[in-house]
């Protein structure tokens, strides 16, 4: 799916139906977050590299942030 036209209910409508669905052209930070946030199962992109590179550090960031609200109560955003 284009990514421009991509959201959250098309996935859901897609997922519901027992299928995967891919968001493309994912080349900058705010296209790759869409999909992200969307919950597409894959990301076409002319640059992988940074597609990867963005997740990881979104779940890397995520993942700190639970870390920290389970063990120093602290509200993170």
């Amino acid at each position: 799916m284009e990514t421009t036209v991509l959201t959250r209910e098309m996935v859901a409508l897609v997922h519901s139906q027992g299928k995967e669905i891919c968001g493309w052209t994912a080349n900058s930070l705010e296209t790759i977050e869409k999909n992200l946030r969307c919950g597409v199962d894959g990301i076409v992109a002319d640059n992988p590299k940074l597609v990867k590179q963005y997740a990881m550090q979104r779940w890397d960031s995520r993942l700190l942030n639970a870390i920290r609200k389970i063990f120093f109560d602290e509200n993170v955003k």
